[in-house]
């Protein structure tokens, strides 16, 4: 399938990034797409063009509120484990998403060294980390164990850091974890990390 240069640089965002506000699209984000032309580049009609055409060819969608509805009722019934890259909190009805179609396209194009591990973070106090080999998760765990140790986990506007780590689980065999809403890694490994939450700020 063939893509236009912005048609490309849309998709770009929507895989680098994740759902965004069709007008967030004209920003250029910290990763910049493959050349040759930049989002930040893009008029407004060329954004609205682009999109239209990647929704047509089944790559893009724009996410209705009953549609969105729907889609978080599916994940509160999903019992495989997720990372943080099954992020519900970033989807608003009338956001622009990628489809299954539009990741693998993606994928296909700028993800073929892509390695994929995340972690969990959605219980305060426990890491969970998943990976798709008993090696990497291995090397993510002592990487994660490292940082929330030194003070590096959690920089976004925290007084404090949390730490330390009171805590490292072995190694896990797990029957499957979603990477994000599009990819499913089965079998996967996975590897606990317990440590001391920051303190939360007063109001």
């Amino acid at each position: 399938m063939e893509l236009t240069d912005p048609e490309l640089a849309v998709l770009w965002q929507l895989y680098d990034s994740g759902p965004r506000e069709p007008i967030v699209l004209l920003d250029d984000a910290r990763n910049a797409p493959p050349p040759p032309i930049r989002r930040g580049q893009l008029s407004e009609e060329q954004v609205a063009l682009a999109l239209a055409d990647l929704v047509d060819r089944g790559l893009v969608r724009i996410w209705g509120e009953q549609e969105l509805e729907e889609e978080v009722q599916r994940w509160e019934n999903e019992p495989l484990p997720r990372g943080f890259g099954v992020d519900l909190g970033d989807l608003d009805p009338g956001s622009a998403d990628l489809t299954r179609e539009g990741w693998r396209f993606g994928l296909d194009r700028w993800g073929r060294d892509r390695r994929f591990t995340t972690y969990d973070d959605s219980t305060l106090g426990v890491l969970i980390v998943y990976s798709e080999s008993p090696a990497r998760c291995m090397s993510e765990r002592d990487r994660l164990t490292y940082k929330v140790d030194h003070g590096q986990f959690y920089t976004y506007g925290l007084i404090a850091q949390p730490g330390p780590v009171t805590q490292v689980g072995q190694i896990e065999n797990v029957r499957g974890w979603w990477y994000n809403r599009f990819h499913l890694i089965r079998p996967g490994y996975s590897a606990r990390i317990d440590y001391v939450p920051a303190p939360i700020p007063a109001d």
